[in-house]
């Protein structure tokens, strides 16, 4: 059997029946009468109340005080295990009774507000200090104890257990009925169930036969379809060797294509390597040769000549500068160093020493570092020049009559280190985000830059394995931000192209 349900004397009781029987009682008696669950809810009205226990319940304290004597007094009788006459705080006489059924208390039976004999002279003047601490005028309680009903004990006890037995009797019945229900109940469910078992057993049995029928009709058609598979065999075979041929074919063309691919990139990155380099040496000239010329004509040239020097000398200079940036950019991949160990702390405090000084002095600025910065596994030279791109344009950059202050963090994203470089600068618009990475991209007409310096940048950052990006504020400030790999294992292919170059 399961385990047996636990019903409530609500359950088991007509509540209905029950008050009626509790008011005639309490009527017959001349005593009040009410019912409590085990957790001290009324399961039945008060019947009868007296004026004195309706005055003590008149207040918050009072109503307070007389429940707490009820569960105590509820709390002693259940300890006792039998009915007894108790009396409460303020010596009001109780019949109380727990109602127990199939060994569970259910609930507490009081009958009673009553006194076996008027108060004493000592009980009225406790009553006048009671009525103080519950905020009720004290001559108002002694009026109202003086008409208290004197009944006997025994009278009461009588009468009450009589109720009690009543209550017991209805409350065995509800139990006896509840059982007989829970039984009922049972026996639908075990037929219920016995049904649902002869259906699925049927359906069961169904489905075995067609699954007979299935199998019987899938043989003959596999056996038919076997024949059909023998004829099949050969051209498939021959279709299958076809395929690999072709497969082999292709396989080498894929070869073929990836050794052109690879030979035209490394001729394209010698190509120029050697260009950049050649045309150095005559841009240098003429740019050198400029000054000369216009050192050895000063005075003699009018105003036009003069500015035309400038323009020449400027363009060689300017060339130069391109020629060094395209020569930067081409060594990305052609001088290179096998990765190790970077202290981005170490880089930036060089850069702040030589470097990156007289931007420094001359902006006011300064570069701060948020701790912990990780370190990074990567060619050194390339980070340094990373980092020093960055943070020139953050000095170089910056909003006119505001110092730079450049701020760089770092966190480790698993196994990738995420560093940002911050700076309050003008910012760049949305639109442009994307485009300042490319080569030669220059936001501002009177830049003397090259708008090669953030593509050298991401090529730097991309032959490492990592991303780059920028996320910007007109305005505000900008924060350029890169991975790059946190350790020795986790780029084994990076470590192994570095040494081979």
């Amino acid at each position: 059997m399961g385990k047996r349900e636990k019903n409530s004397l609500r359950e088991l009781v007509d509540l209905d029946e029950l008050q009626s029987i509790q008011d005639e009682f309490a009527k017959t008696v001349g005593t009040s009468s009410v019912i409590f669950t085990p957790e001290g809810e009324p399961l039945t009205q008060f019947s009868n109340p007296t004026g004195f226990c309706s005055l003590i319940q008149s207040t918050e304290e009072g109503r307070r005080r007389c429940f707490q004597s009820l569960m105590d007094m509820s709390r002693k009788a259940l300890e006792l295990k039998e009915h007894k006459i108790l009396y409460c705080f303020v010596h009001g006489g109780h019949f109380v009774a727990p109602i127990i059924i199939n060994g569970e208390h259910k609930g507490t039976m009081f009958a009673g507000q009553f006194i076996p004999r008027e108060f004493s002279r000592e009980q009225l003047t406790e009553l006048r200090r009671i009525a103080e601490e519950i905020n009720i005028d004290p001559e108002q309680l002694i009026k109202e104890a003086k008409r208290m009903r004197v009944v006997e004990e025994e009278r009461v006890w009588n009468y009450s257990s009589l109720l009690f037995h009543i209550v017991s009797l209805i409350a065995r019945l509800g139990a006896q009925a509840a059982e007989l229900n829970r039984a009922k109940d049972a026996l639908q469910r075990a037929h219920d169930e016995l049904e649902i078992r002869v259906q699925e057993r049927t359906a069961e049995l169904a489905k075995s036969n067609e699954q007979l029928r299935r199998e019987i009709e899938e043989r003959k058609r596999m056996e038919k379809e076997q024949e059909e598979a023998q004829l099949a065999v050969l051209n498939i075979a021959e279709d299958l060797n076809e395929a690999r041929i072709e497969a082999e074919n292709a396989r080498r063309e894929q070869e073929e294509l990836t050794r052109k691919l690879e030979k035209s990139n490394q001729e394209l990155q010698d190509f120029a390597y050697i260009v950049s380099h050649d045309l150095k040496a005559p841009v240098r000239k003429v740019a050198m040769f400029g000054d000369l010329l216009k050192e050895s004509l000063a005075g003699r040239l009018d105003e036009d000549e003069q500015e035309n020097f400038e323009f020449m000398i400027e363009g060689a200079t300017r060339m130069q500068q391109l020629i060094d940036a395209l020569l930067t950019y081409s060594r990305v991949h052609t001088r290179v160093k096998p990765p190790q160990r970077v202290d981005l702390r170490k880089v930036i405090e060089d850069l702040k020493e030589i470097e990156l000084a007289l931007p420094l002095e001359e902006t006011g600025g300064k570069v701060e570092i948020e701790e912990p910065l990780p370190s990074v596994y990567a060619d050194p030279s390339q980070v340094y020049q990373l980092l020093q791109n960055l943070i020139a344009n953050g000095l170089k950059y910056h909003r006119e009559g505001v110092p730079p202050v450049i701020t760089i963090r770092g966190k480790q994203l698993g196994d990738w280190v995420r560093i940002e470089v911050q700076d309050n600068g003008i910012g760049i618009p949305e639109e442009h985000h994307e485009r300042i990475f490319g080569m030669f991209q220059r936001l501002h007409a009177d830049d003397k830059g090259t708008g090669v310096g953030l593509a050298v940048c991401k090529r730097i950052v991309e032959r490492h394995g990592g991303e780059i990006g920028v996320e910007s504020t007109p305005g505000v400030g900008s924060t350029f931000w890169f991975t790059l790999p946190s350790a020795p294992n986790l780029n084994e292919e990076l470590k192994t192209k570095g040494s081979e170059e």
